[in-house]
């Protein structure tokens, strides 16, 4: 059982860092994609380092199991909402 936790909060923590790398990468080709002279390729190049880094991340985790997996997914998808949230795009739920 303390294993697990274990598991699940470290799966965590690579899917937030993940989500961080992922969504801070996006967020500087999008700031940037004015500026270049070649948008589609710079577009293409930067989804392709995202994407490629992010599956090298998930596919690690597949050696840990599932349960970190899930938490890793997890991780990303509450990053996701931070990120934006913090830019102003979404307004965080007030209870």
């Amino acid at each position: 059982m303390n294993n697990d936790i274990s598991l699940i909060a470290a799966g965590f923590a690579i899917g937030a860092v993940a989500g961080c790398l992922y969504f801070g990468g996006l967020w500087l080709t999008v700031r940037d994609i004015t500026a270049a002279k070649k948008p589609r390729r710079r577009l293409t190049l930067s989804f392709l380092l995202r994407m490629a880094m992010l599956l090298g991340i998930f596919y690690f985790l597949t050696g840990w199991g599932s349960l970190a997996m899930v938490a890793a997914m997890a991780g990303l998808l509450v990053t996701r909402q931070l990120w934006l949230i913090g830019k102003g795009r979404i307004r965080p739920i007030r209870g």
